[in-house]
């Protein structure tokens, strides 16, 4: 597989989790939420650092904050009330 797909597979490791939790409206504590991110946080920083530098983006990094905002506004609506 070559890193261009494997880049745009990757947020299958958060999204598949994340939907699972969120919409069957599985109760975990809120620590196991925050973790469910890790995992494509690693996968991420592998790939752009397998990457070679001239063929980096923007994207790739821009994908990794929307990710990271997208994830604390989901924690926001689900544990604080």
């Amino acid at each position: 597989m070559d890193i261009q797909k494997a880049k745009r597979i990757a947020p299958f490791l958060y999204y598949i989790p994340t939907i699972i939790v969120v919409g069957f409206r599985v109760l975990i504590p809120h620590y196991f939420f925050l973790a469910i991110i890790i995992p494509y946080y690693a996968v991420s920083y592998y790939l752009i650092n397998k990457t070679p530098k001239e063929e980096r983006s923007n994207i790739d990094y821009f994908r990794l904050v929307f990710l990271t905002i997208i994830h604390l506004v989901l924690y926001t609506l689900m544990f604080w009330r």
